[in-house]
């Protein structure tokens, strides 16, 4: 399919390839239909077409660019999915010193991310909220606050806006303001949304999310890159570019289309059809 020119949704069939284990170079194909853009056609990078009937990639290079508080564990599942892993994260997670959280009669603490909770686990900010449920976007956010010593957990939305929605919906403004533990920097709206459906919402600033200068040695090798935010896809632009890293010819699967609409014409991509990290998962897993 086509959106706003850029490939989109690559039908299963044309990702299952073979690159020979003897070396040799994978024969071309013709680009299916739905690989077109508004300019011309863009097949997949030569590594990942097809050579045969039947056979199929064992192997597919990945660049990881998560924060290494969470690529090591990405890297685990990727690579019992048979891949080949490289991590590269292009931003890192920094604590800030000055956190203020200011005293009040919260009704739940939501978090976006896993970092905020992360960062607070072994500072005494939590001592009088542990009592509070908890609102995560995903699995690692609610393992977060579990480890951090939450009992009440609820995982859904699988992005900010998703949470939101379901905060909305199952919460209500006159329980008492939500308690938002997040990063300097945010890809969604969350607090906004709450706002305007009435619920006083206290954001308190944890960490900040530092941009990278380099990228790993072996990052040119990647045949496929994971994107997890507009912010990171920004990023890995910018460093590829920096490292004469030819991104164009790697399969990027992203997150969500807002993070796909970062990369440029032409480049090949695949957009989790849920914003959540199993879902990014299995699209990598029917590509291998």
């Amino acid at each position: 399919m086509r959106s706003n020119g850029k490939v989109r949704g690559l039908p299963n069939e044309s990702l299952r390839s073979s690159v020979k284990k003897s070396g040799c170079s994978a024969s071309p194909v013709a680009p299916h239909p739905s690989h077109r853009s508004a300019v011309g056609p863009y097949p997949l990078p030569a590594a990942l077409r097809l050579q045969g009937e039947g056979e199929r990639l064992d192997h597919v290079r990945l660049l990881i660019t998560r924060p290494s508080e969470d690529a090591e564990a990405l890297k685990t599942q990727l690579e019992k999915l048979g891949h080949q892993v490289i991590v590269s994260p292009v931003l890192t997670i920094a604590p800030l010193a000055d956190v203020t959280i200011p005293k009040a009669d919260y009704q739940l603490v939501a978090l976006t991310s896993a970092n905020a909770i992360r960062c607070l686990s072994d500072t005494p900010h939590l001592e009088g909220l542990r009592h509070l449920p908890v609102m995560s976007v995903g699995p690692q956010s609610a393992a977060a606050a579990r480890q951090a010593g939450f009992t009440m957990i609820t995982q859904a939305g699988g992005d900010g806006a998703g949470l939101a929605r379901h905060i909305i919906a199952t919460a209500k403004p006159a329980a008492g303001p939500v308690l938002y533990l997040s990063g300097r920097d945010t890809a969604s709206d969350f607090a906004g949304l709450l706002e305007r459906a009435g619920f006083a919402v206290e954001r308190a600033v944890i960490y900040e999310a530092r941009a990278a200068e380099n990228l790993a040695s072996a990052a040119a090798q990647a045949q496929g890159v994971l994107l997890y935010s507009p912010r990171s896809a920004k990023l890995w632009l910018e460093l590829a570019r920096r490292h004469d890293i030819k991104a164009k010819a790697m399969l990027h699967f992203c997150l969500s289309p807002n993070i796909a609409a970062i990369l440029p014409d032409g480049f090949v991509t695949r957009v989790a059809p849920r914003p959540t990290e199993e879902s990014l998962l299995e699209i990598i897993g029917s590509a291998a």
